[in-house]
Parts: structure tokens; sequence; C-alpha cells
């Protein structure tokens, strides 16, 4: 089976939601045996339930990601490209226009998931919007087809070669960006957008906390995978003897240094 199906089945089923409602599904189904059992793990699903309702407890997790950059207030002379990934979410297509125009110098990438609707005539939705804002077709280069945020790191290293780049991204998502751009040993600068964190009271629940969640939970789901892929590579080249390739080498390192 294909490896990204795999780490896609992995993400829906640590989805907070689906997680719990299976969680309750299961202990209805052995309530016949054991109805106590059963009654007191409803009660703790659906108190869990509630409490990542709360902003207060969504910001617990979302912090943990979305402290670990802080804001490019402008590009230095050396960057000679500033790429957005999946640039379908308007504020990291603002960041990095904002960013742009301060260097109007340098390239523009914009990257599109292969299963993205935002496209038109092959182009992908970002690079239409970054033109109809004013960065000219000669700074644009548009990425589409890719699968998931490391073709993307990939297909932007061939762009750029040894070249500095500012990668614009959700503020949750630059943790994962930076270990794949550390494992291209790109010369990157990475800029954060659309932060999660909410400013909202502990007690005013809502369904928004739960998104939030899921989407950390999703981050760290792909953490997770690449650390778990380059532990697998470095198993295997152990193993039969072989030499690790370069991407390889960079993965392994990256959990021991």
């Amino acid at each position: 089976m294909d490896l990204f199906i795999v780490k896609k089945l992995i993400s829906l089923f640590v989805g907070t939601a689906f997680s719990l409602v299976l969680c309750i599904a299961l202990l209805a189904l052995i309530s016949c045996k054991f109805p106590q059992v059963a009654r007191v793990g409803i009660l703790v699903a659906c108190g869990i339930f509630i409490a990542l309702l709360s902003p207060w407890t969504s910001n617990l997790f979302v912090d943990s990601l979305e402290s670990k950059y802080h804001r490019v207030v402008r590009p230095d002379s050396s960057v000679k490209y500033i790429a957005v990934l999946s640039g379908a979410r308007g504020q990291r297509i603002i960041e990095a226009i904002r960013l742009w125009k301060l260097s109007p110098e340098t390239r523009f990438i914009t990257t599109t998931i292969r299963s993205s609707s935002f496209r038109k005539n092959g182009n992908s939705f970002t690079s239409i919007v970054a033109g109809n804002l004013g960065i000219p077709d000669s700074k644009l280069i548009s990425v589409t087809g890719v699968r998931d945020t490391q073709e993307e790191i990939a297909k932007i290293s061939e762009i750029v070669g040894n070249e500095r780049v500012i990668i614009v991204s959700s503020a949750i998502h630059l943790p994962r960006v930076g270990l794949l751009a550390n494992s291209k040993k790109l010369n990157a600068v990475l800029a954060p957008s659309d932060w999660l964190h909410s400013n909202s009271p502990w007690w005013k629940f809502n369904t928004g906390a739960l998104y939030t969640v899921d989407r950390v939970l999703h981050e760290y789901v792909g953490i997770a995978w690449f650390m778990f892929k380059g532990l697998r590579a470095k198993s295997i080249n152990k193993n039969t003897g072989a030499i690790p390739s370069a991407s390889t080498a960079d993965i392994s390192s990256t959990f021991e240094n």
C-alpha cells in the first residue's frame, strides 16, 4: 500500500471528533456485558469532548507549535525567493505578498496541492490572486500537482537550489515545514501566518476550538510520520549495508542532533 495513503488514514483516525465518536460506539457495544464500565467510559468521553470545545484547551495544544517561530518583519537583502505553501488560505497569501512588496526583486513561488479545487487553466489559485495584486508574471513561479508538504518542499528545493528563500505557511504548520526544509538543506527563513491562538475566554465553548485541536493533531501526525520515515530509511540502509542518500542522512541526523 502507498505510504501516503497510510499517512492519510492515520490522520483520519487521530482526529478528535472521529476518535471520540468511535470510542463511544465501542463502549455502546460492550455495554451489554459491562454496563457499568460502559457508562463510566461514555461519561469520560463526553467530558473530554466538552473540554475540547474550550478555547483554553485548544490554546494549550496550539501554542506548543505556534510559539516556535516569530513574524518576519521584512526580508533581508540576501533573500532571492518567497514561497507560499498551499496558499488557498487567505492569510498565507496576504503575508507572502506583504513580504514580496518589501522586496519586489525576489521571485514569488506558489504551490497547490493536487487535490485542491482552486485551479484555473493549470494555474494555482494563489498565483492568480498574486497576479491580480500586482506581482508580474515574470516574477511568478507556480508549482502544481504536489500531494503534500514533503513534495512542496522538494519542488521548492529544486527551484531555489542554494539561494535564500522565505517560506510562508500557517504558524501551526511551520515546525513540520522546518524539519522538511532542514532535511533538504534549504537556506530558508520560515515566516508564520494564519495564527489559530484564540483570545476568547475559556468559558466560550465553540466548535472552532475542536477544529483547532484537530489541526494540531494533524501536524503532530505529520511530524511523527517524518520521524518514522527517517528511522525506517536508516534501518533499511543498516540492514542492507547501503550508503545513505543525502536526504536519508539528513532526515536521520535531524533527530540525533
